[in-house]
C-alpha cells in the first residue's frame, strides 16, 4: 500500500479510501514524525495545508495547528496522542504494540501530557524550527 503526501499547491479531496493522518506540514518535526510513521503503515498522510474540506472533518486552524488527527471513513476518531497511537498501531512490528500501550486507558492521560508537551514546544525538537512553533492568537 503507498503512501501519498501532496507536494505544494495539491489538494486533498476525498479522506474515505482508507485511514488517514492529519499534521501540519509547516513544522519539520510534524512532517518527519509522519512520514517516519507511515513508511510501513497501512494508511495516508494528509497534510492540512492542502486538505479542502477541513469544516467537514470538524476541524479547524486551531486543531490542525495543535494537533495531529486520525481520520477513519471521512471522521476524526482520534486526536493528538490518541491519533499518534492509532498510527503506530498501524506501523506495524514493534510500534504496534508502543501505539496499544499509547492508547491503553491507563496510560492514555500520560500520553497526553507528554503529547501536549512535545506538540508546544516541538519547534525545539530534532528537525525543528522556528516554524514549527504553535501560533498564538
Amino acid at each position: 500500500m503507498q503512501n501519498i503526501n501532496p507536494g505544494p499547491g495539491a489538494i486533498w479531496s476525498n479522506i474515505r479510501d482508507m485511514p488517514a493522518l492529519i499534521y501540519d506540514a509547516d513544522c519539520g518535526f510534524c512532517t518527519t514524525s509522519a512520514m517516519w510513521l507511515a513508511k510501513r503503515g497501512k494508511f495516508e498522510t494528509q497534510a492540512w495545508q492542502f486538505h479542502e474540506n477541513l469544516e467537514d472533518l470538524g476541524l479547524d486552524f486551531d486543531a490542525v495547528t495543535s494537533a495531529s488527527h486520525w481520520v477513519v471513513d471521512g471522521r476524526v476518531v482520534a486526536s493528538g496522542a490518541e491519533a499518534i497511537g492509532e498510527a503506530l498501531k498501524q506501523r506495524g512490528g514493534v510500534a504496534r504494540i508502543l501505539g496499544g500501550i499509547t492508547n491503553a486507558r491507563p496510560v492514555r492521560p500520560i500520553a497526553r501530557v507528554v503529547y501536549s508537551r512535545i506538540a508546544k514546544n516541538r519547534h525545539l525538537m530534532p528537525g525543528g524550527t522556528a516554524a514549527c512553533k504553535v501560533p498564538t492568537r
